[in-house]
């Protein structure tokens, strides 16, 4: 069987929930003797040559981010992530495609694809988690641009009506999908992730970890939720490891005696961590 599969971005290292799912997604498929190719978006991140294990094709595309993209009635993560490219290699075959959050759908509706089934797998309620970034943003530059582009998603899901069906990654999201679009083959299926049998320990562990993308505002709100009402005297050690931690965080983290912060690390390091850690707070 082949399958096209559109990553909203380059899903190795698999080092943080979203692309983690893609990564793992694509090694079960291969698995599964599915000859996947994959299309990925490229920002912040190098091509991975490790994906080719698992692919039979990788390609990859330039994803602009200027402020000129800001003036579109689409939103902002859609737009950025039209590249003419991916439509042309998607109509070398037939194959189904699977598309990686609404990020990756500005195609979906092409004319050029219209007989082709199409799936898509929901990572969130895209316009809720923008509301919610919105709320939870203090920079009011950033407020107003969650919150616009909260409501352009909202106008935007409606482009879903004609897929041939939706994965989504919560029960919650199941339901809500379930509800509004009842016409939609809707199907449950969790996170994918690395974890196929328990390699913790015996015994205890050392410290409590706190892992994900710090760069998130959510997950960064959670770190903070953490050392201002629960590790307060508390004598465990915690440990919070995660991707682009911001400045704001690492000097509160330096005033602690029983925090230490990890930026970046890399999956053999992180999968230490998991493993040795008495608690795991996700």
């Amino acid at each position: 069987m082949l399958l096209h599969l559109i990553s909203f971005n380059i899903p190795y290292p698999a080092n943080y929930g979203g692309v983690m799912d893609v990564f793992y997604k694509i090694k079960a498929l291969h698995g599964q003797g599915v000859a996947v190719t994959l299309h990925a978006f490229q920002y912040g991140r190098e091509a991975a040559p490790e994906l080719e294990k698992y692919c039979s094709q990788v390609y990859y595309y330039n994803r602009p981010t200027s402020l000129f993209q800001q003036f579109s009635s689409l939103p902002f993560i859609v737009k950025t992530r039209d590249a003419k490219l991916l439509l042309q290699n998607l109509k070398k075959d037939n194959a189904p495609i699977l598309f990686e959050g609404l990020h990756t759908c500005y195609f979906l509706n092409h004319a050029d694809l219209k007989n082709r089934k199409k799936y898509i797998r929901m990572h969130n309620v895209e316009w809720q988690y923008y509301a919610h970034l919105a709320k939870m943003e203090s920079n009011i530059l950033k407020k107003i641009y969650f919150k616009i582009e909260s409501k352009k998603l909202q106008v935007f899901e409606r482009e879903i009506k004609n897929v041939n069906g939706l994965l989504a990654i919560s029960k919650n999201d199941t339901e809500y999908f379930l509800e509004k679009y009842p016409h939609i083959s809707t199907r449950f299926i969790p996170a994918f992730h690395p974890n196929e049998k328990v390699e913790s320990q015996a015994g205890s562990g050392a410290y409590i970890l706190f892992h994900g993308d710090l760069s998130v505002k959510d997950n960064e709100e959670a770190a903070f939720f953490l050392l201002e009402k629960i590790m307060q005297g508390v004598d465990y050690q915690l440990v919070i490891a995660g991707l682009n931690p911001s400045e704001k965080l690492k000097t509160k983290v330096e005033g602690l005696k029983n925090v230490s912060l990890k930026a970046n690390v890399s999956n053999k390091e992180m999968n230490s961590l998991i493993k040795n850690a008495h608690v795991n707070i996700l």
